[in-house]
This record gives structure tokens, sequence and C-alpha cells, in this order.
């Protein structure tokens, strides 16, 4: 078996490669329109997904690796957000940036509550562009008895279905064949609830002592292996939907990668 240890080097070697891949593609920027909502979605979470694969770079390379697993958890959810908005692009990027303007509009009642001053032509800009694209998510109350009856009459999430009930984290896996991911996204999320479970893989007990071992290798092993894939998959589905080529190609760096695992 081998040593998580021993791949550590390895695999941040992959991510750096993958991190500098995007450094580039970003450099040059994205070509598209107001109008593309994929292609905003896509941007938008290229340059997050650019941040946490820093953040796990930067955690390993600081001997921080039990955090590693927090951020990689975050890039799994991200990557499986965006291929679940792949099988209907427009749509679902739509609904998703749609939803800023429940969050606007969340913002502006609460400041209002708490006795600020709002300016009533963003306000009423607001209402209007509510009246348009608010209804896809309206909670169950609010399409049976009326928003107007609600003060608040909104979902607390844009995952909606076609019928606009929430999709929950496990069905959004399921449905871009991320079973596998779901279960890691799973164990990473011991350490983010402090459960026994996350904390207890991590502290030792010699006879009348306890001690905390903070060498998570396997850890950051599983993070920095999650980053690698979440940073490839997003780029795949930059580059196919802005039509760009790298040098090396996308399937050159995930040949390299595989090399350095399977069995010669």
């Amino acid at each position: 078996m081998r040593k998580a240890e021993v791949d550590l080097p390895i695999l941040r070697k992959h991510a750096e490669r993958l991190h500098l891949t995007a450094d580039r593609v970003l450099e040059r920027g994205l070509k598209g329109g107001v109008s593309d909502h994929f292609g905003f979605m896509l941007f938008s979470f290229l340059v997050k997904q650019q941040e946490h694969v820093r953040s796990v770079l930067v955690l390993t390379d600081a001997g921080q690796y039990s955090d590693t697993a927090s951020i990689a958890r975050i890039m799994i959810e991200g990557l499986c957000t965006l291929l679940w908005c792949a099988a209907e692009p427009q749509e679902r990027a739509l609904q998703w940036r749609a939803y800023a303007l429940v969050s606007d509009w969340s913002v502006l009642q609460k400041r209002k509550a708490a006795g600020q001053v709002v300016d009533p032509d963003v306000e009423q800009d607001l209402r209007e562009r509510l009246a348009e694209y608010g209804p896809k998510y309206f909670t169950k109350a609010a399409r049976k008895g009326g928003a107007d009856t609600l003060d608040f009459p909104y979902q607390n999430t844009w995952h909606l279905n076609e019928t606009g009930q929430p999709i929950g984290k496990g069905t959004l896996f399921d449905s871009v064949r991320g079973k596998e991911l779901y279960s890691l996204y799973e164990d990473f999320s011991q350490w983010i609830h402090w459960t026994p479970a996350g904390l207890g893989v991590r502290i030792e007990h010699q006879e009348d002592r306890t001690f905390y071992n903070p060498n998570a290798y396997s850890t950051a092993a599983q993070a920095l292996a999650a980053a690698v894939q979440s940073m490839l998959q997003t780029l795949e589905l930059v580059y196919e939907h802005f039509r760009i080529d790298s040098e090396p190609s996308l399937k050159t760096l995930q040949a390299e990668y595989l090399k350095d695992f399977l069995p010669s």
C-alpha cells in the first residue's frame, strides 16, 4: 500500500501545475457577453477554485494538513454544482445568477428593519426585477397563499428542481455520478463539524496520557487529490465552453497525473 506522505509531493506537483494553468487562462481573460450566463458562472467558479487550490497548497506547505479538508470539501461541492448546471447550462446558470436578486432583497429588508435609509430607486428597481425572476424561488407557502402574505417569500437556496423543491447535497452529487465524491465530501465534513470521528483520528492515547498527532498525511493527500480533480474538471468545462487550447493540453496533464499513480 502506498504511503500518503510519499504521495504528498507528487500530488502537490500536479495541483501546482493545474494552478499555473488556470492562472494563464485567467490572466488573458475570457470572452463572453452579459447574456452568457453559463460562461459567467464558469468564470466565477474558476476564480474561486483557483483561490481554493492555492489555499490547499499553502496549507500543505505549512504542514496544516487537517485544514486542507475544509478547502477541498468546498472545491468538491463547487465542481458538482458546475457539473449539475452543465446539464442545462444557460437555464441553471441563470437560476444561480438571478438568485443574487433574492440575496440583495434580503439585505435591503434587513437595512430597512434596522432603520437605515434605503434608496427608493434601488428598491423599486429590485422589485421590478424580482417580479420577473423571483417567483422561481418562492417557498411552498408563497406559491400556495401568495407572496404578498409573507415577509420573505423566497427559499434560502437556489438549488431547486423543476417543481421548485430544494435539491439536497446527496441528490445533487448523485445526479452527476458523484457518489464517491459525496462519500469523500462527507468524510471531510467530519473535521468541519467537530465530530468525534473528525477529531479522534488525530488523537493518540499512550498509557495515562493523551497526545495530538498533527501529521494527518492521509487527509492532505485526499485533499490534494480532490483539488486536482476539481480543478481539472472545472478547467475542462471552461475549455469546452470558451474553446480554449493550451500547451500542454488538459489531456496531457491528466495523463501524466494518472501515470504517477497507476500501476506500471
